[in-house]
């Protein structure tokens, strides 16, 4: 299988920068910032957006980690100044300390920001980041387009980009078969989960076009229909597929529940991309999970959205209880 990447929109970072201001207060105590202040070349999109957003000046600077130099790109903010340092992500955090120290050392107050940091490998974590959901791939990073860059892929025997693929998860339910309606199951449950596994999925054209040999399914239905729905998918040719069922000790048998249950597999799974068939699940997962586009699958449409808003799982438009198990 390819490596999972998370290929990061310029209207997918947009949202984020917009999710991250929102969420500086609890970091900066509510206090104005002067400049923001972008680390060339991955912090200037993000720097450029935050500086709009807050009103503050933009100001850049080069870091190199490896010289362990950095050095203003223009004129620097006058000391005193409450400046937001902007990168793309922490790996290491290496680059965002050196920066970091230099900022200081001029007389300014720094409060650090990427948009991603790796926790397992950051030493010195910035003061407000979202968790890398794996491997992140922005528009501007293009590591082959050199020699020199793909030397050092070589070296380090790193994957090409055109090697990488984005995990997509999918819904099962509405998805790889039709629904069946909640009457049915309302009737006779057993009868209909009978009926349910011996359905045979859409015919293909009618399927999301996504490599079912890197997919993982994520389901409502609950976890002691695990065996039965492996067995299904198993028999239809998704056998390649991985699959996560709702641990319905955990997560409850409520539109919530299934939320709960789906946003946690997928940011825990790293999945990128999600096509899920109900639409209401779909608002409230893009909200729950800002790093994942979710897809909503209708029947007659296709709506890829974006949210980043914070969601709360417990309000009382998704209390109801889910009839057929998704």
């Amino acid at each position: 299988m390819n490596s999972p990447v998370h290929q990061v929109s310029y209207s997918k970072i947009e949202q984020l920068v917009g999710h991250l201001v929102d969420r500086l207060a609890e970091v900066s105590g509510g206090e104005r910032f002067d400049a923001v202040v972008g680390i060339v070349r991955g912090g200037v999109v993000p720097a450029t957006m935050f500086s709009q957003r807050l009103g503050a000046e933009l100001v850049l600077l080069r870091a190199e980690r490896h010289q362990a130099r950095v050095e203003w790109l223009g004129e620097a903010p006058p000391p005193g100044s409450r400046t937001l340092l902007v990168d793309d992500i922490a790996s290491r955090g290496t680059t965002l300390s050196l920066a970091r120290a230099f900022v200081e050392a001029a007389g300014c107050r720094v409060t650090t920001c990427t948009l991603f940091v790796d926790r397992d490998r950051c030493v010195t974590p910035p003061d407000l980041a979202l968790d890398a959901p794996g491997f992140v791939r922005y528009p501007w990073d293009r590591r082959e387009t050199t020699p020199a860059a793909r030397q050092f892929i070589s070296q380090y025997e790193m994957l090409s980009p055109a090697a990488e693929a984005e995990f997509v998860g999918v819904d099962l339910d509405g998805i790889l078969l039709r629904d069946i309606h909640r009457s049915d199951y309302e009737r006779d449950l057993l009868q209909t989960l009978g009926r349910r596994a011996d359905l045979p999925p859409r015919p293909h054209l009618e399927l999301p076009p996504v490599d079912w040999q890197a997919c993982h399914v994520i389901t409502a239905r609950p976890q002691q229909d695990y065996q039965v729905t492996r067995a299904w998918l198993d028999r239809h040719g998704f056998e390649a597929c991985g699959l996560s069922c709702r641990d319905s000790q955990t997560h409850s048998h409520t539109i919530d529940g299934a939320v709960a249950h789906k946003a946690q597999a997928l940011l825990r799974l790293g999945i990128s991309l999600f096509i899920e068939s109900d639409l209401q699940q779909t608002v409230m997962l893009a909200g729950a999970c800002p790093t994942v586009d979710v897809v909503w699958w209708g029947r007659f449409r296709r709506l890829r959205i974006g949210g980043v808003s914070q969601v709360v799982l417990g309000s009382n438009t998704g209390n109801r209880t889910l009839t057929s198990p998704r």
